[in-house]
């Protein structure tokens, strides 16, 4: 707020000290003075109160001052012609932004803070008008990856309840010992569906043996720590 109130204050300066003489030939010396002013600002590349004093000149009061402007040689009004057109408004100010690039290049420098401030109020205008369709989508975004997520437990669940096939073959064994009225078997095959360690190949041993009724735990179940 204070570069505003400074840039607001030179260009108010600059048209007060204009108007305050009462004579032309005054007033011309004053507006050849302020125009000599902005060429040095040109020098220094401060662009913000390039842009003021030339906002001074060029408010209506004082343009339409033909008859104080015809006082004004003619090299210091195509001076002033040539500081407008650098500062003109046309294309986004776009001969402005070129000098502005040229002059960040060897600082310092003072850009002029319009430029800036509406496009930070256009960034501003453009999120408010759009924010709801982003809310809109990060809704939807949580939504799907909320679903997501979802799935693959669902799938890691079902993985984790569905009985390997191990498993299975240790169930069917030891039904048949028992059918077999095999108690030693159907221990030993009870220990294995329980701790569901056993291999399908261990399994397939197990089975074997109950039907012989020769087995031996050692040679089929991995040892047990002590």
């Amino acid at each position: 707020m204070a570069m505003v109130e400074a840039f607001n204050h030179l260009a108010l300066v600059t048209t007060t000290e204009v108007l305050t003489p009462q004579t032309t030939t005054e007033r011309a010396k004053i507006i050849v003075f302020f125009i000599k002013i902005a060429e040095e600002c040109l020098k220094l590349q401060n662009f913000n109160s390039l842009k003021a004093i030339l906002a001074g000149l060029q408010c209506t009061p004082v343009f339409r001052l033909k008859r104080t402007w015809k006082e004004v040689s003619a090299n210091k009004k195509k001076r002033f012609t040539d500081l407008s057109d650098i500062m003109t408004e046309t294309k986004n100010y776009s001969v402005y932004r070129s000098h502005l690039e040229e002059a960040l290049i060897t600082p310092p420098c003072i850009p002029f803070l319009g430029t800036f401030l509406s496009q930070v109020v256009q960034v501003d205008s453009y999120l408010k008008l759009h924010s709801r369709k982003l809310m809109r989508r990060s809704r939807r975004f949580s939504r799907r990856a909320s679903k997501r997520r979802g799935s693959v437990r669902r799938k890691i669940s079902a993985r984790i309840q569905k009985p390997s096939s191990a498993s299975k073959v240790a169930t069917s064994a030891l039904s048949a010992a028992a059918s077999t009225d095999n108690l030693a078997a159907t221990k030993l095959l009870s220990r294995s569906a329980e701790t569901l360690l056993l291999s399908e190949d261990q399994v397939d041993k197990l089975s074997t043996a109950a039907d012989g009724e020769q087995f031996s735990t050692e040679s089929v179940l991995p040892k047990s720590p002590q």
